[in-house]
């Protein structure tokens, strides 16, 4: 199979692709426990291999640079002693199994100026030199030397499959001389199995977690896939919980609209592609270093698809070989067959029916910053509803900022799939960023299809400042700190819209909801006079008067957690506005 680029990805950013076999780690050690899984041995008078830091390994004469976590290493120059055999061996591992290709890898420090440095293998008997090793060190003055790392050297290890006890041992000699050292980590022994049809896969080609780019894998043996197949699916409790990775098994491309359309197929509505535009970011999360979930771009069976950010948008072609998330609704098999296949993805495709009459609208927002944003499809179909239903709706991927649709049933929407297209219709997007300081935000009109969507005018509301922008003309921008905006935005299609048509308190909101303590009334229409808190069962809890006011904020920090709904009294009448206290 040949990967595409088009990928799914954990919380850890592996990507979920159909690009090698299934593999099984066999014997893993970082070193990061400060202990070896295996033996350390050697000459009398030796201090052996050590375990340590980089600072640890640091002597008069021999240093080495590119590894900042813990490592296996000895050090010549530091003992000037016997180490002429000193012995760093693995515990045995098994490659007895239905494996089709092993592989040893191990990141090293060797320096190679006197001394002498070799990987050696067993099956249970002699071992014997599989690598020699070598390096280039740098001299920094005189006889002082600094080694850099050498990361993911890979020694093949196919010819031990079948064997029960295999052992991997590093030898390390100073041949007798007063010379330098050497320096592992990361080693790892992976083995590996033939691919199943219609599975996807993770990789993590990246040489490390900062890295990004392209990973090629050829295959040139095997038959190629033929005929329906089927893929049994895990399902826990319910569909958020239950991510399955495909994958499109054939040589040929498919039509993701003809896979939604097979009868064995009705519990999955969406394809989840991981597009990995990004590597490890520094914008303000949850970790140093943070994956964006806004590259993971959808394709939704009859609306079509919804881009990673600005990016390109998913069609509904598969390549071959391309993995693919989804969600099932309930256990079951997912099935790939020759129906779904199609010539290519320049030509004209097969279809299942008639084609869907649909307007689409993409909405985009981005930080210029952090290079941050998301993407919300809104479509209008002849065969979808203006209420939320499991299988034409798709709920918002939790990306660090964030544009959605939101219905009166709260549901938040990354594509909000409704009824046929209308001029009046008005649709409320919600707006949320956990970048903690204030930056400016940009909404744009990523793009729009459809006869009834081209010929119609485009507006934003921003129910927060009372602003209505003109999105066939021009963006809108906006600042904002860490925040989340239950329908800050509104979306209308003619400019009786904007607020001719509609009552004053129409455009009163409340942010940030959910809250810990403080809940900030927004009324860019009309003038708040008070506000009364009631719980569940009807009885009131506070009430604020903010007459003579400029600003309206109700303190819920004393409140049990729980869902309260405020009584907004204002000098245009009143409306009710249910909010989360956490």
């Amino acid at each position: 199979v040949s990967p595409g680029v088009n990928n799914w990805a954990d919380d850890n950013g592996n990507n979920w692709v159909t690009v090698g076999p299934s593999s099984v780690t066999v014997y893993e050690e970082d070193f990061e426990d400060n202990d070896f899984d295996g033996t350390i041995t050697g000459n009398a008078g030796s201090d052996l291999w050590l375990i340590g830091t980089a600072t640890d390994v640091v002597s008069n004469y021999w240093s080495t640079t590119g590894n900042s976590s813990t490592f296996g290493y000895t050090n010549d120059d530091a003992c000037d002693c016997d180490k002429a055999n000193d012995l760093l061996t693995t515990s045995a591992f098994s490659l007895d199994g239905a494996y089709t290709s092993a592989i040893l890898t191990f990141d090293h420090a060797f320096a190679d100026l006197g001394g002498s440095g070799d990987v050696l293998v067993s099956t249970g008997g002699v071992f014997n030199v599989v690598k020699t090793l070598s390096n280039t060190s740098a001299e920094q003055d005189p006889f002082v030397y600094i080694t850099p790392w050498v990361n993911g050297l890979a020694i093949d290890m196919t010819p031990y499959i079948g064997e029960p006890a295999v052992q991997v041992q590093f030898r390390y000699s100073d041949n007798g001389v007063w010379v330098y050292g050497t320096a592992v980590d990361n080693i790892l022994v992976k083995a590996f199995s033939l691919l199943n049809p219609g599975e996807g896969y993770m990789v993590f080609p990246q040489p490390d977690t900062n890295a990004s780019g392209i990973y090629t894998q050829n295959h040139t043996l095997g038959t190629l896939t033929n005929g329906v197949v089927d893929f049994t699916m895990g399902f826990n409790a319910n569909q958020n919980s239950s991510p399955n990775i495909l994958s499109n098994p054939y040589a040929s491309a498919i039509d993701a609209e003809l896979f939604f359309d097979d009868p064995a197929n009705s519990g999955i509505n969406v394809m989840y592609f991981w597009e990995h535009n990004t590597a490890l970011s520094a914008y303000p999360g949850y970790n140093a270093l943070n994956f964006s979930m806004a590259d993971i771009s959808l394709y939704q069976k009859d609306v079509g698809g919804l881009p990673a950010g600005s990016g390109a948008t998913p069609t509904n072609i598969v390549s071959s070989g391309q993995g693919f998330g989804v969600k099932p609704t309930a256990a079951g098999t997912a099935r790939f067959n020759n129906a779904m296949r199609v010539t290519g993805p320049n030509d004209s495709y097969r279809t299942s029916s008639d084609p869907i009459v649909r307007d689409r609208l993409w909405v985009n927002v981005y930080n210029e910053t952090y290079g941050l944003g998301s993407t919300t499809l809104i479509a209008f179909t002849e065969n979808t509803s203006d209420v939320f239903v499991n299988s034409e709706d798709v709920k918002r991927i939790a990306t660090p900022v964030s544009l959605y649709s939101e219905l009166d049933s709260e549901e938040q929407l990354g594509i909000n799939a409704l009824g046929t297209f209308e001029t009046s219709d008005a649709v409320p997007l919600g707006f949320s960023t956990q970048v903690k300081e204030t930056q400016s935000y940009r909404i744009s009109i990523h793009d729009l299809d459809g006869v009834n969507m081209e010929a119609a005018t485009v507006y934003l509301i921003d129910a927060l400042t009372g602003t209505a922008t003109n999105l066939s003309e021009g963006d809108y921008t906006f600042q904002s700190g860490e925040a989340t905006y239950s329908k800050r935005f509104k979306v209308v299609f003619e400019y009786g819209a904007l607020g001719a048509n509609d009552s004053k308190v129409d455009y009163v909101s409340l942010y940030p909801n959910p809250t810990q303590d403080i809940i900030t009334i927004v009324a860019p229409q009309t003038i708040v006079t008070s506000a009364t808190v009631y719980d569940l069962g009807g009885r009131k809890v506070s009430e604020v008067d903010f007459r003579n006011k400029s600003s309206y904020q109700v303190d819920l920090s004393a409140m049990e957690i729980a869902v309260y709904f405020i009584e907004i009294t204002t000098e245009n009448g009143t409306v009710m506005k249910r909010v989360m206290k956490r």
